[in-house]
């Protein structure tokens, strides 16, 4: 049986009583769920501005995530603002112990989150690794711990999600086999960020993963 991927997608840019949206975090959102969809064999889920609270993304990763088995995977993205330890959402703060707190409780055995926020590295510095046990989990996050994450006036997408989803759509495929690999997505995003930010903004892959963990079967 073929496997699928249940990914839950989260953009957030018009945040209330605030006067620093964003400007591109909401198409990275659907960006990234139109890849998912476009290469089959995934369920997706959308949520932007107004409707993603915590509660409601909590709630829809469970339920999605529910559906899962072994052979399957489990994703999150977001593009937004971030702070500390913790994803802005519309309605306060989500940290990572909470996305944890859902990924842990999931059968599938590849499980995995990009996160497109300011200072997102700073998840590395909020968990003991060993607290993961065998299971696999990988964090792609946008930007060191004291890093921006940047949104260019030129681009369609935030800068980590142009280069994620370039390199899903095969970009990232060094061997040509079809399939994007753990290493070989970080590899390609890493440089392409690293370069076209002129060294202001480097990508950190974190977690308990496999190097040849599969992300995605892309198609042309």
């Amino acid at each position: 049986m073929v496997s699928k991927t249940y990914i839950v997608c989260v953009g957030m840019q018009n945040y209330p009583n605030r006067n620093n949206d964003t400007y591109l975090c909401v198409r990275d959102a659907k960006t990234i769920k139109w890849l998912f969809d476009k290469n089959g064999d995934a369920e997706s889920i959308l949520i932007t501005d107004e409707n993603a609270t915590k509660a409601h993304i909590i709630q829809a990763m469970r339920d999605l995530f529910s559906k899962s088995s072994p052979k399957d995977a489990v994703a999150f993205f977001y593009s937004g603002h971030g702070d500390k330890g913790v994803i802005c959402v519309y309605d306060g703060n989500l940290s990572y112990d909470d996305l944890w707190d859902v990924y842990k409780t999931t059968k599938a055995t590849r499980r995995f989150a990009f996160i497109n926020a300011c200072f997102s590295g700073t998840m590395r510095r909020q968990y003991d690794i060993s607290s993961l046990q065998k299971k696999s989990v990988m964090f792609f996050l946008s930007s060191r711990s004291n890093e921006y994450s940047i949104e260019m006036p030129n681009m369609k997408n935030g800068l980590f999600t142009a280069y994620l989803q370039q390199g899903l759509r095969g970009s990232a495929d060094e061997n040509r086999d079809k399939t994007i690999t753990a290493k070989e997505l970080f590899e390609y995003v890493s440089k392409m960020v690293i370069e076209k930010s002129n060294k202001k903004q480097h990508p950190v892959m974190w977690g308990r993963f496999k190097d040849n963990m599969t992300l995605i079967k892309w198609k042309p």
